[in-house]
């Protein structure tokens, strides 16, 4: 019977082809360069759970992040630009992070957000784009050992769509 039970049981396999990636429930989408990992973390110091979704390239070991987190902070009201550099201070690691190369604010299709480029301890670049969408808080991120590597086609796909929800039952 245990042999039975281990035999029926297969593994997805894991494409390593470009993916246009959008979660069940919508939200955005984004072209990954494989079907990312999807993962509710619920394990965060504030108690504010945070969907990741992670993909690497394994053709250049270059690895791709979103991050999205819901706040109903109702305890103070700020400027976005405050709002978005608690954002990339919960974002930067100073044991991981070296040093900061640009940062500029700007507008991302009607949303306050933030552009950094970050050099870390071990060499590698990250650029990282923090949004602002209502309650919901996204850091889109890239890291690559390549200092010239070009990531804009990974954040030119990134795109807000409506949320999906499922139809009510009574």
């Amino acid at each position: 019977e245990a042999e039975q039970f281990f035999a029926s049981i297969t593994f997805k396999e894991e494409s390593h082809t470009p993916v246009n990636y959008k979660p069940a429930h919508g939200e955005f989408t984004v072209k990954f360069p494989q079907q990312p990992a999807q993962y509710l973390n619920t394990t965060n110091s504030d108690l504010t759970d945070r969907w990741e979704y992670e993909a690497t390239d394994k053709s250049t070991g270059d690895a791709f992040i979103i991050l999205k987190k819901t706040a109903h902070n109702f305890r103070f009201l700020d400027e976005d630009n405050f709002e978005l550099g608690l954002l990339e201070e919960s974002f930067r690691n100073p044991d991981v992070f070296e040093k900061q190369i640009s940062r500029e604010q700007k507008d991302f299709k009607g949303y306050p957000a933030l552009d950094v480029r970050e050099k870390l301890k071990d060499g590698s670049m990250v650029y990282a784009r923090y949004i602002i969408r209502g309650p919901h808080y996204y850091v889109i991120a890239a890291r690559s050992k390549n200092k010239k590597a070009d990531f804009s086609a990974y954040f030119n796909s990134f795109n807000f769509i409506p949320f999906a929800y499922n139809v009510a039952t009574a």
